[in-house]
């Protein structure tokens, strides 16, 4: 995503624009101050259930997979750009730009 072309669809791919060395920069950045969790066993069962259940088809199932990890570890808050793509899910979505 971050190195994506910038915008919508079709002129964009809802990226940020960034060339590799600044999206490598920014990787590093992260991985200094968060805890990267790793996938749980359950993650491609999960995965799998809501995919299925909710027919999920498309680039929509990266995003189901962020909710499939969300549910392993209990966690209900995601920071996302895209938040209306995660309308109906019992996550509560924060705007980057709102922190």
């Amino acid at each position: 995503m971050a190195t994506r072309p910038i915008g919508v669809p079709p002129a964009g791919q809802n990226g940020l624009g960034m060339t590799n060395n600044q999206a490598s920069q920014w990787l590093g950045f992260f991985q200094r101050r968060f805890i990267l969790l790793p996938d749980r066993d359950d993650l491609p069962s999960r995965w799998h259930h809501l995919v299925k259940t909710l027919g999920i088809r498309g680039f929509r199932a990266h995003d189901v997979r962020f909710i499939a990890a969300m549910e392993c570890y209990g966690i209900t808050q995601l920071l996302a750009f895209n938040g209306k793509d995660f309308d109906g899910f019992a996550v509560s979505v924060i705007d980057p730009a709102t922190v």
